[in-house]
């Protein structure tokens, strides 16, 4: 290990740095084979061919090309930085998350053990951070790291709250960004932040495609209509041994096997003349009414979706659990039961740094899934081609890059309005005054203003998540208040 300063060490210890650094135990490289078979099994032609180009354009970064990038990340912030003071500030505002671990802290702990990051002056949360400018106000060079970073909402909302509290002078700070693997959207979303800031400094990195720089319109549109995961510019095809991101960021289905057009078996029944709901069956007299939900499903997977409701997990890509969050039982649980299945992956060179991951790992590993194989589906190709035609020939037109991007701005404005919303509503400790209660009945409507606007229920769901958590200031929420009507 690096020869670190007890103050560094202390400093990171205090945060939930570890050292030496957890590094990743298996690889995660895809199994090419399986998803060949995991192409072919998918319900059409378009389905299938929307699966093979998310194949060509899988990108496995294996853990030795993740850390040379946040090598050059490192050497280009050394270039800049010089001899200058800075802080090393943890870009994560919430206190569960550094709890659970996260790739924040991880990935102070690896430049600083294995990149030869210069050691800071401090290691602080955005919350020390604010403390520590009006004791150092000569420090003005602050570097936020991350290992990737797919929408940047997270770090967004970490330059937002410097923004919100308005005690700190951010017009003075040098601020970098040194997060080896972005996408452009991403990169777009704290570049709209730069004014904040004397300067706001992107560090080298790798521009991760998404979803949609790999799609062409069509294809875009018909994973849309029909749909097809998340398709998103804030959606990557990109993934590491030490991670696959969330169905929010990564393309999931790729990696947990499931069939793309799964939201649809209803619509996909239909256009074989089967329906499960009894109203259905009312309004269209060309529709069988199947009662029975066993026959229903029997009918379903022989059908359209043969491979529907197996765990397909591990077959595709290998479980990936992250290195740094192997302190909680929870995750080495889910370790050893992926290792017991065989969905891990090769064994890595590098060594546990946790004695009862030590144990698991010196029994024996089940050999690789091959537990089954994806059945094809059996309808008609006619009637498949003619499934995808009638998505086709929706009235919605074709969606492009841009459009993709408009609708995830205004997505990331409604979510702002609702966790603000959200924040107005949560209990408070002192009577309620008339001001407070205006707030409410503005809090009230303008969530029913955003429930009307949002049709992504996954969408909806992950941002009443996040909203829950959220520390939203005061002020923002009297700045930013709807009036009542």
């Amino acid at each position: 290990m690096r020869h670190l300063s007890e103050y560094t060490i202390n400093t990171a210890n205090n945060l939930g740095i570890q050292f030496p650094t957890p590094l990743p135990l298996f690889r995660g490289s895809p199994n090419m084979d399986h998803l060949a078979d995991w192409a072919e099994s998918q319900s059409t032609p378009m389905a299938r061919k929307i699966a093979h180009k998310v194949i060509e354009n899988l990108q496995y970064i294996a853990f030795e090309d993740f850390l040379r990038q946040l090598q050059q990340t490192i050497d280009d912030f050394h270039q800049r930085v010089s001899t200058n003071p800075y802080v090393l500030l943890v870009g994560e505002l919430r206190p569960d998350k550094l709890a659970d671990g996260c790739s924040d802290l991880w990935i102070i702990g690896l430049a600083l053990e294995y990149c030869g990051l210069k050691e800071p002056d401090a290691i602080l949360t955005p919350e020390q951070l604010l403390t520590y400018r009006c004791t150092h106000p000569t420090v003005t060079h602050i570097l936020m790291l991350d290992d990737a970073a797919y929408s940047g909402t997270q770090k967004g909302d970490t330059l937002d709250y410097f923004r919100d509290k308005k005690i700190m002078k951010t017009n003075e700070l040098s601020f970098y960004v040194g997060i080896p693997f972005m996408t452009q959207y991403a990169e777009e979303v704290l570049s709209s932040r730069s004014d904040m800031f004397k300067e706001l400094l992107f560090l080298n990195h790798v521009c991760m495609p998404s979803l949609v720089d790999v799609l062409d319109a069509k294809e875009v549109f018909y994973a849309n209509s029909a749909h097809v995961g998340y398709v998103s510019p804030r959606q990557t095809l990109t993934y590491f041994d030490h991670r696959f991101a969330d169905f929010f960021s990564c393309f999931q289905q790729i990696y947990d096997g499931s069939n793309l057009l799964a939201s649809g078996i209803s619509c996909m029944m239909h256009f074989q003349g089967y329906t499960y709901d009894p109203e259905v069956a009312k309004t269209n007299k060309n529709l069988q009414l199947i009662t029975e939900p066993e026959q229903y499903n029997t009918l379903t997977c022989s059908l359209v979706a043969p491979n529907y409701g197996l765990d397909c997990s591990g077959y595709t890509i290998p479980t990936i659990i992250p290195p740094y969050r192997l302190h909680k039982a929870e995750v080495r649980n889910n370790l050893n039961h992926a290792m017991e299945l065989g969905r891990v992956g090769n064994r890595s060179s590098y060594p546990a740094r946790d004695p009862n991951v030590e144990v698991m790992l010196s029994k024996p590993i089940s050999p690789s899934p091959r537990f089954f194989h994806y059945k094809k589906p059996i309808w008609a190709l006619e009637r498949q081609i003619g499934y995808d035609n009638a998505v086709m020939s929706g009235n919605q037109k074709e969606i492009t890059y841009n459009e993709q991007v408009d609708m995830h701005k205004k997505h990331q404005q409604l979510q702002q309005e609702l966790k603000t919303a959200f924040h107005i509503l949560k209990p408070r400790k002192t009577e309620p005054t008339y001001s407070h209660l205006q707030h409410i009945l503005s809090a009230l409507v303008q969530l029913f203003n955003i429930f009307m606007v949002i049709t992504d229920l996954r969408f909806l769901l992950r941002t009443i998540q996040e909203a829950i958590y959220s520390d939203v200031s005061t002020e923002n929420i009297h700045n930013s208040a709807p009036s009542a009507h």
